[in-house]
Parts: C-alpha cells; structure tokens; sequence
C-alpha cells in the first residue's frame, strides 16, 4: 500500500508529508524559519563569546607578523602553515600555554 498522508505539522516550523511504504519519509521537510530558530535557541553564549575572543587573539597574531588578507582569503596551504605557527606560539595572560581543546 503506497498511500501518502495528509501534510501535518509535529513541531512550530516543520512540515510533514509522511509516505508510509517509502524509507525516505523517514526525513521531514523543514522551513527556514524552523532552522534559524533552532540555531538560536541552541547558540550556547559561551562558546560565542570565547569563539569572538579567539578570533581577536587571531587578528591580533596576524597583525604582528604582518599579515594583511582577510582571513577567507588566505590559500589553503598558507592558512594551515600560519595557524599552526599561531597554535604554537598562543600563551595564556603571557605566562603558560593554552591548553590544545581550548582553542
């Protein structure tokens, strides 16, 4: 039997057209508004405020050694070889290392 049930709504935002014999109803059609929500009733504050902190301690790195691109525009091979010369040489208030996870 390959019957399709009516559309219905299971949370605010996601619609619904459950195909009952097809696997692939196993996944819902979801609205962008949905998802924008979701995003940011899930944006845990501090990682976003340790994220922004991060990235000024990054431009702050790039500035000394003279790197003037913007970071979305730097290749891939040079990025990696000046975060990892970033990730070696962070240290925490100018006395001991940050920890690997930490940043």
């Amino acid at each position: 039997m390959n019957q399709l049930s009516s559309e219905r709504k299971t949370k605010p935002g996601v619609e619904i057209l459950k195909n009952e014999t097809d696997k692939e109803s196993r996944f819902t059609e979801v609205v962008e508004q949905f998802v924008t929500n979701f995003v940011l009733d899930h944006e845990n504050a501090n990682t976003k405020r340790k994220t922004i902190g991060h990235l000024k301690l990054l431009k702050e790195y790039l500035e000394k050694n003279n790197e003037t691109r913007p970071i979305h525009e730097v290749p891939a091979p040079d990025l990696n070889s000046i975060l990892s010369r970033f990730f070696l040489s962070i240290h925490q208030n100018y006395v001991s290392e940050y920890e690997p996870t930490t940043l």
